[in-house]
């Protein structure tokens, strides 16, 4: 009997170790989940990692939004979004920012990670238990957010994973070497209260109003129709006639004409968690100020960038995409983005040459240069259990033993 017994147990164990292995390895080294759409920059995300990593991982997509937008996607990555295959991979990874329901997206694979991004002190109290109950890890794209989310109350690992982004074609166009005939101020965002569109349009008209040698270009894709309608009378009000408003969505090559038509691009933002568009613009060698706060204040520790004190405290306001007022921003007095703009205006030369080795530095963030950094989030060459939580072209380190453990298993 006690023999009969043990041969059961084995058995059983035989067939549970089968069972475990068979689910831990899957033909999917990652299931990506999220939105495909290249004009809006979390929609890119999924993009940029399954465009620049599907000759090294097995890559299978699960979609968040009922319609992907496949414009400026190439056939490859929508034959991986089309895949009627959902067989969830030895890694989940969802990119988002907050959401309510983002959880029920994911499958049941071993290991659980989300990219996410937000532009404030702190992050919803919904989302502290969402991620804690149902990830193992989370991954940022700023050293501010690994700050944000730990004080926020995520207790599971915060990994620092830079954002990946799209600037070869910045990187192979001549870089900015004189101004032009009219001096253009400019900026590209999406209508949101954080951007500070106004701000920079009071300001410039402060100093250059109606200057025939000066202009700006306020350009951004969508957003609230209220900020855009707001911008509309304030030109009309002071008959601005060297600011011209661009609302709609450019193309890559239309995106990357406008920020070539530019002196000095300007982004006074409120709040950022990562802020792709100043790297576009030094990779031009284009001089650009910036506000220095949250995930900016990584920038402004570098000289590329023209600096503007930003400490005036808002509740910020996300009302739009989470229905809720959550943490704070930071705004900046008028006066100081007045004397900036006029500071890079009267001393453009020294300035463009600021920005001549800027090139080199913002190469980190190309996708070639990222690619190690995310292969190791994935199938890592070596998983170390240590101190901190961190990814490196060579390992992976977790202080978490359960983490530790799960990259062990798969």
């Amino acid at each position: 009997m006690k023999k009969k017994i043990l041969y059961i147990l084995a058995i059983l164990t035989i067939n549970f170790e089968l069972i475990s292995k068979n689910y831990n390895n899957s033909k999917f080294d990652v299931t990506v989940i999220g939105s495909i759409k290249f004009a809006d920059g979390r929609g890119r995300l999924p993009i940029g990692f399954i465009e620049n990593l599907k000759d090294k991982l097995k890559i299978n997509f699960i979609s968040t939004e009922g319609l992907l937008d496949f414009n400026n996607v190439n056939q490859d990555i929508k034959d991986i979004a089309l895949n009627k295959d959902k067989t969830p991979g030895n890694i989940a990874l969802l990119f988002t920012s907050v959401c309510a329901d983002c959880a029920s997206y994911v499958p049941n694979s071993p290991i659980k990670l989300v990219y996410s991004t937000f532009e404030t002190t702190d992050i919803p109290k919904y989302w502290i238990n969402l991620l804690n109950n149902n990830f193992d890890a989370v991954l940022v794209p700023s050293e501010f957010l690994v700050k944000t989310y730990k004080k926020s109350g995520i207790k599971i690992p915060v990994f620092l994973a830079p954002h990946g982004i799209y600037i070869d074609e910045f990187l192979n166009t001549p870089i900015k070497s004189q101004k032009n005939e009219i001096f253009t101020f400019g900026t590209s965002a999406g209508f949101w209260p954080h951007k500070n569109h106004e701000l920079l349009l009071k300001a410039f008209l402060e100093k250059f109003h109606n200057n025939p040698k000066v202009k700006l270009k306020i350009h951004g894709r969508f957003g609230d129709q209220r900020i855009i309608q707001n911008l509309k009378k304030i030109i009309r009000d002071r008959k601005a006639k060297n600011v011209e408003l661009i609302a709609k969505c450019h193309t890559p090559n239309e995106h990357l004409k406008f920020m070539q038509s530019l002196d000095c691009y300007v982004l006074v933002s409120k709040g950022e968690g990562f802020s792709v568009t100043p790297r576009e613009s030094i990779a031009l060698g284009i001089p650009t100020i910036i506000s220095n706060n949250t995930a900016h204040k990584e920038l402004t520790k570098t000289q590329f960038f023209v600096s503007i004190k930003s400490n005036i405290k808002e509740p910020s306001n996300f009302t739009q995409e989470i229905k809720a007022y959550c943490g704070y921003n930071f705004n900046t007095d008028q006066k100081y983005l007045e004397n900036a703009l006029e500071t890079v205006y009267n001393n453009y030369e020294e300035y463009l040459k600021i920005t001549v080795t800027a090139r080199e530095w913002v190469k980190q963030f190309t996708y070639s240069n990222l690619e190690k950094k995310y292969l190791n989030i994935i199938k890592p060459e070596k998983v170390i259990f240590g101190t901190e939580n961190l990814i490196t072209n060579d390992y992976l380190m977790t202080n978490s033993k359960k983490l530790y453990d799960k990259y062990q298993n798969i």
